[in-house]
């Protein structure tokens, strides 16, 4: 998903309020509370690693990465969009993670000759 898709697509709460979740120990993120775990102590967390979450407003959430895209290591802004929970089937501790583990991915697709569902596109909105 884009920035611009995650915006437009992610649900609102019962105040009308659209939420960014936040792993505290890893990268991973999602605005869809349908892609959050419930730790064993009935908390939401990762749904990969069981870390705890931390929220924002989504619109604040985004606007900030993009202020300050050199935290997401790398590859900026694609990373930070590789971490959402619609974009990746796993988490990582480190962002630049996310980029090897795409481009490990791509080159398997490119080499079975086959276009992977959701494959990157070269900028993202």
């Amino acid at each position: 998903m884009t920035l611009t898709e995650i915006l437009e697509t992610s649900p609102a709460d019962k105040w009308g309020e659209r939420l960014a979740f936040y792993a505290v120990g890893c990268c991973w993120w999602t605005s869809f509370p349908e892609d959050l775990a419930v730790h064993p102590s009935g908390l939401p967390c990762c749904p990969h690693c069981g870390s705890n979450l931390m929220q924002a407003p989504l619109e604040g959430f985004i606007n900030t990465a993009r202020e300050i895209p050199a935290h997401y290591g790398s590859g900026g802004l694609d990373t930070f969009l590789a971490a959402h929970s619609r974009n990746s089937t796993s988490c990582h501790r480190k962002w630049d993670d996310y980029l090897d583990a795409e481009k490990r991915l791509q080159a398997k697709a490119k080499e079975s000759g086959k276009r992977r569902r959701g494959e990157w596109p070269a900028r993202w909105a």
